[in-house]
């Protein structure tokens, strides 16, 4: 990930006419944004398809872009924004995973000593993901499955700290019920 002033540099640049550069925020953003429009989809395809769809969006916004601001979390906003047009705009956003159709990400992806349990966890935290409402879904996915600070998320789903940590906190009940329902263990929400 590229810090803040190289962000602003490179977008900087950018505006001035250089846009081969737009490559290094695609290279440096890649990742995070697939696994998050992985975990929010649940299909690799859907996923590679938001992700691509907004890096075309920003590109396309980059001058509007507040340099002051980080552009990471825009970027974020901006594919959240994607994939929430997309479920919008399909029949599968009322689908419900199957163990069959939920594919692993790549940071997840169990290692050559994993044991089934814990394939089966990760399927089950994915099908109980997909049941949660959107807006709950977002905040999980982007605090406990991207990382992302409380402060990041309220600034990428632009509402305050204490809404984001409430959403939260709502979507790990959920999903405490949920996983209990499927029979999986519980997801570590002490963080």
């Amino acid at each position: 990930m590229l810090d803040p002033g190289q962000e602003q540099d490179i977008i900087r640049r950018i505006v001035a006419g250089d846009k081969a550069l737009y490559a290094l925020l695609v290279d440096a953003y890649t990742g995070p944004l697939f696994n998050l429009a992985l975990r929010m989809t649940g299909k690799h395809a859907d996923a590679e398809d938001a992700v691509q769809d907004a890096f075309l969006k920003a590109y396309a916004m980059l001058r509007s872009f507040d340099t002051q601001k980080r552009f990471f979390t825009w970027l974020y906003s901006i594919c959240l924004n994607v994939l929430r047009d997309r479920q919008r705009h399909t029949a599968r956003a009322a689908e419900r995973f199957t163990a069959d159709e939920v594919e692993a990400t790549p940071s997840a992806a169990p290692g050559p000593d994993a044991t089934a349990l814990a394939n089966e966890r990760e399927a089950a935290v994915l099908r109980a993901l997909a049941r949660l409402p959107l807006a709950e879904r977002e905040a999980v996915v982007l605090r406990y499955m991207q990382d992302i600070s409380f402060c990041e998320v309220a600034a990428i789903l632009n509402i305050s700290e204490n809404a984001a940590k409430k959403r939260v906190y709502q979507a790990l009940r959920r999903l405490h019920g949920l996983l209990r329902e499927f029979g999986a263990a519980q997801p570590d929400s002490h963080r």
